[in-house]
């Protein structure tokens, strides 16, 4: 019940101001919370076509992070609303979006602090929900050896994040089973 003011306020803002990719972004992610999944879909697709076109003029990096996290939720809520293969296709592209892990790695000592490692955090974060989104979406297609796979992979990208390792362990184990 918390969450139907910011709702109502949202659905209003976003009408108003419907280029506001983070209005949209995060309205969608009520719409998500509340199990308006149709509506959270249509407006993380109008989020994403946003940010596209803002990046392709400016290619600032700060806009394709949110692209990549505009699609990781697409493609969850897309997961949860049974269009598996277009949750794949989803979790993929932002997937293919994110950095190389050596990429990630600071050979030079430039740019280190704590800014640059809130956003390794985050792509290790992003990359597990990739991989564990994949791996949910193959499992439910039947793909169990993909699945296994991606569940492996999940696992070893979220490295020492216990949270993130938990979820992985369970859905590693009930593919495991399953096989």
């Amino acid at each position: 019940s918390d969450l139907f003011p910011a709702f109502f306020v949202l659905s209003r803002y976003c009408k108003h101001r419907p280029s506001d990719a983070s209005a949209l972004h995060l309205y969608a992610l009520i719409c998500e919370r509340l199990g308006h999944l149709s509506l959270a879909i249509e407006l993380l697709g109008q989020s994403i076509a946003i940010l596209e076109a803002v990046y392709e003029e400016s290619e600032d990096p700060v806009i394709e992070r949110r692209f990549v996290v505009a699609h990781v939720n697409l493609a969850r809520v897309k997961l949860a609303m049974g269009d598996y293969e277009d949750a794949m296709e989803g979790y993929q592209t932002a997937f293919g979006l994110l950095p190389e892990p050596e990429a990630e790695n600071d050979v030079e000592g430039e740019n280190s602090g704590a800014g640059r490692q809130d956003d390794d955090e985050r792509t290790v974060v992003l990359r597990t929900q990739c991989q564990f989104g994949s791996g949910l979406a193959s499992f439910k297609l039947g793909q169990l050896q993909e699945a296994l796979e991606f569940f492996e992979g999940a696992l070893s990208s979220a490295g020492e994040n216990v949270k993130m390792r938990g979820h992985v362990v369970v859905m590693l184990s009930q593919a495991l089973w399953s096989l």
